[in-house]
């Protein structure tokens, strides 16, 4: 942003100012229903919210808030322009495809992150977590991983799923709690 800034009579500096954000991020890969939900409730907290899709109908929807960091094009390709910390970045895997959904996991592993979740059932982690695994991914990397995401509050409706997302990354950001 430029901001002029008036020095003398009749001479004006600009000054260039950019706003670094600091705090915890949310890298969620998928804006489904389910991840604009989660969306909607995360824009106002300290996260700051990435949304990655290849799908440019659900991407550019209304209903993904205008607060929200999109990058739009292959998971693979965007995962570069993010930015990896090991204490600020949080990582919600939700896309439409679980073969998708297994690869983003794996690679996310080899980056440094503060949290991981995968959405789904302790079945479709139980088939990922052995595929991993035989890619040889560590038990202690596989340890790692929340899944299903979010806090077991019961609710299988998109914004349900979204509030418990949205307490469990609250919770680990604020008390530093897993």
């Amino acid at each position: 942003r430029v901001k002029p800034v008036a020095t003398t009579p009749g001479t004006v500096v600009e000054l260039f100012v950019d706003v670094l954000h600091t705090g915890p991020s949310l890298i969620l890969f998928g804006a489904g229903h389910v991840g604009q939900a989660v969306m909607r409730v995360m824009v106002g907290t300290a996260f700051r919210v990435h949304v990655v899709d290849d799908r440019s109908e659900w991407l550019d929807a209304p209903e993904v808030p205008k607060a929200v960091v999109r990058h739009h094009g292959p998971w693979d390709e965007m995962v570069d322009e993010l930015t990896w910390d090991a204490k600020r970045t949080h990582v919600a895997v939700m896309t439409h495809r679980h073969d998708v959904d297994q690869a983003i996991v794996e690679h996310v592993l080899r980056r440094p992150h503060a949290y991981l979740g995968l959405i789904g059932s302790r079945t479709k982690w139980a088939k990922f977590r052995a595929r991993l695994g035989e890619k040889g991914v560590t038990k202690e990397a596989l340890d790692s991983v929340k899944c299903p995401i979010g806090l077991d509050v019961g609710g299988k409706a998109p914004a349900e799923v979204a509030v418990s997302v949205a307490a469990e990354l609250l919770r680990l950001h604020h008390r530093g709690l897993r």
